[in-house]
């Protein structure tokens, strides 16, 4: 079944169980929870535990202050999920001349 997760992060709940009511009840057994590792968050898999993708680490840098010299420029990111597929984008370096 679907839920939506909420805009937040939470835990998942440390007590899940299930039960069968009816013509033939089954009482109450508590859920075991694999604990794998989706999206690049362990235990990701654990129900209702939910993260705020962010940005761990964000750095800039640069090889040299010196004008008219080519200049490398250095980002280093580190995030709490798995971003292999996404588009990043970097803005603000406004004066940059293409090299290419």
């Amino acid at each position: 079944f679907w839920v939506r997760n909420p805009n937040r992060a939470q835990v998942s709940p440390p007590s899940i169980q299930i039960e069968a009511r009816g013509f033939n009840p089954i009482p109450a057994v508590p859920v075991q929870r694999v604990g794998r590792t989706v999206l690049g968050v362990p235990t990701g898999d654990w129900p209702l535990k939910t993260v705020v993708p962010l940005f761990t680490t964000a750095m800039v840098g640069q090889s040299t202050p010196l004008v008219e010299a080519q200049n490398s420029i250095t980002v280093t990111l580190a995030v709490n999920i798995d971003i292999s597929d996404a588009i990043l984008t970097v803005t603000g370096l406004n004066g940059a001349i293409s090299c290419s």
